[in-house]
């Protein structure tokens, strides 16, 4: 008698770790599937928009998608756990990112303004008129 429940308990361990790989294997697959689903629409949005200044804040979503997928296996307080070291190793990135793209940003507007600025005057990219190209030109084609 006493064999047989412990067989009985032995062999519902077993179907109950089989049940939890069951349900870890489909939650990766569904990540998985996410995961490439998620590059498609990045891969889009880089394409469209160039640099667009939103790539740490899509490595978040990313992060807080597989651990909102993850926390039902986990548990609410190691998913909280785990975001608060996320978090606190994400912030300085995702802050970083953003002032680099803002600076990369102000730089273009104050390139594009000077060369607005010299197309005015007259001025190529070169700082030349283009009435002194024209004339180099034209000597250029006496000589030849």
């Amino acid at each position: 008698m006493a064999i047989e429940k412990t067989t009985e308990k032995i062999e519902e361990r077993g179907n109950s770790q089989e049940l939890e790989l069951g349900k870890d294997l489909l939650i990766y697959a569904g990540l998985f599937g996410f995961g490439i689903a998620y590059n498609k629409l990045i891969a889009h949005m880089n394409g469209k928009y160039g640099q667009h200044g939103y790539t740490s804040l899509f490595v978040v979503f990313g992060v807080f998608a597989t651990m909102a997928a993850l926390s039902t296996r986990i548990g609410a307080i190691n998913t909280l756990k785990i975001a608060a070291g996320f978090v606190s190793s994400g912030l300085p990135m995702v802050l970083g990112d953003t002032t680099r793209h803002l600076e990369y940003k102000q730089e273009v507007a104050v390139a594009l303004a000077r060369a607005s600025k010299a197309r005015r005057k007259g001025m190529n990219d070169v700082g030349q008129t283009q009435t002194g190209e024209r004339q180099r030109f034209a000597l250029h084609q006496e000589r030849h």
